[in-house]
Formats: structure tokens, sequence, C-alpha cells
């Protein structure tokens, strides 16, 4: 898989995806973007094998370029992950301290911002456009 990651205490995981045109798509993760959506979901599936994290447990928006910001609980867990439809609707940062949930924020030419506070063990994920 093409991408950048960061890992704490092997317990805290955050990175990007690159672009990659020897995989469907060109690696594209994002169900919104007018790509063929069964090869964006075996992206997305490839990519939470490489992490360990089932596909099931990610969490993504539906952004709008908005300062709206939605706090993520395990009942969350999937949403986004298999339709953009069901994604957390007019959103464009996650946050969330439950453990084994993943978030889901894309950048393309915006600025991906990521926050992991070491007390309350939130971490937040921020689509800064």
């Amino acid at each position: 898989m093409n991408k950048i990651q960061w890992i704490h205490n092997n317990k805290l995981s955050a990175g990007t995806t690159l672009r990659d045109p020897q995989q469907a798509e060109n690696n594209n993760t994002a169900l919104h973007t007018g790509g063929k959506a069964e090869d964006i979901i075996n992206n997305r599936i490839r990519l939470s094998k490489d992490l360990g994290i089932a596909l099931s447990q990610w969490v993504f928006a539906q952004q709008t370029h908005s300062d709206n910001i939605y706090k993520v609980t395990l009942k969350d867990a999937g949403r986004g992950s298999f339709s953009h439809d069901d994604g957390i609707a007019d959103c464009d940062a996650l946050y969330t301290k439950e453990k084994n949930i993943a978030l889901g924020v894309f950048h393309a030419d915006c600025v991906p911002v990521l926050l992991y506070d070491p007390f309350t063990e939130i971490i937040c994920a921020i689509h800064s456009g």
C-alpha cells in the first residue's frame, strides 16, 4: 500500500495514502469523487488490512468545507465505510477517544490536520480547506 504512516507507542497510528498508478483508481479511497465504487472499497479494504483494523471500524464524513465537528462513538463504527451516503453528514472534523476506531478525512489539495491529546487520549482528524 502506498502510504505515509506514523505509529506512536504501538497504540496510535496516523498517516495518509498516496496516488499509486499500479492500483485500481490510482489507489483512490474517496467514494465521493466519482470513481468506480467497487475498486475504491477494495482500496479501502487493502488499506484496512495493512493497518490491522477492519473497514467496519472506520468512520468517514460527508465533507462540506464547513467548521462542523462530530464526536464519534462506538455506535458510529462503519459509517461512510462502504457508502458515502451513510457517512457523518455536513462535517469536516471527526474526534473520538474510543479505541479501535479509525477516523478518515480526505484532503486532496486541502490540508489534513491530525491531533492527539495524550492526557485525554482524544484523537481528531480535520479536513482543513
